[in-house]
């Protein structure tokens, strides 16, 4: 199912999969597989129509990761590639995968998020997923500094899809300015990480951080909503000349 979760990840999430082009080419269907998870547990909120029946599924999900780990996978196509990097020797975490699945529970309700809830959810929504990519790699990293690159990653992405959620009638933002979650995202991302994954995502952040600046933080503005045709190159001079 490889090809599947490849063109799954390219089309729902570029970035990350821009990313994943820099990896060897052995790890590569590994992070297509974990991505193509976080797709899968994200989208809940989109597949169903009562809170009740969301949090169902992602019990679902829950259960599955949980018959995974027992060495009992599941026939879904995720499960069974999550399973083939298991028996490749991948130090993958269970609580992990549970952290991601739990924190998608707040998608279920349409309650205004706090300014710490917000970043508590870019935290849970992001970290566990970066770690589980670096430890497909092979990558170690400074604890705090992926937490903070991935809360950085995942409020970039919540501010460009924000007038996305408006329209659909929620809203993932807190009651500040998006002057004030800028300025905290580059008061994250003040560590360039030394391991590649980590630093890709990084550079992710600071390229779009740079368009919402240029936008007067504008989080509508078309330039930063819309994914950076040419971000592939900017990846590539920035890992391959700036690092």
């Amino acid at each position: 199912m490889t090809e599947s979760h490849l063109s799954h990840v390219k089309r729902y999430n570029y970035e990350r999969y821009l990313t994943t082009l820099f990896m060897p080419v052995r790890a590569r269907p590994f992070l297509w597989a974990l991505y193509a998870f976080n797709l899968e547990i994200a989208k809940t909120r989109e597949v169903t129509t009562q809170s009740m029946i969301g949090l169902i599924r992602l019990q679902w999900w829950r259960d599955a990761v949980k018959r995974l780990f027992e060495g009992k996978p599941d026939k879904h196509d995720v499960i069974v590639s999550l399973n083939d990097g298991l028996k490749t020797g991948i130090e993958w975490h269970e609580l992990d995968f549970q952290i991601l699945i739990e924190a998608r529970e707040r998608d279920m309700y349409d309650d205004a998020m706090s300014e710490d809830e917000f970043w508590n959810y870019c935290l849970m929504t992001s970290a566990p997923l970066l770690r589980l990519a670096m430890k497909t790699t092979k990558e170690t990293e400074d604890d705090m500094v992926v937490e903070h690159i991935a809360q950085s990653y995942a409020a970039i992405g919540l501010l460009r899809a924000s007038s996305v959620h408006r329209a659909q009638g929620k809203n993932f933002l807190p009651n500040v300015s998006v002057e004030k979650i800028a300025a905290t995202i580059e008061s994250k991302i003040a560590v360039k990480p030394k391991s590649k994954t980590p630093r890709l995502f990084y550079h992710v952040v600071r390229i779009y951080l740079k368009k919402l600046k240029r936008s007067g933080y504008n989080a509508a503005d078309i330039d930063f909503m819309s994914p950076d045709p040419l971000l592939a190159l900017k990846l590539a001079v920035k890992m391959w000349f700036c690092t």
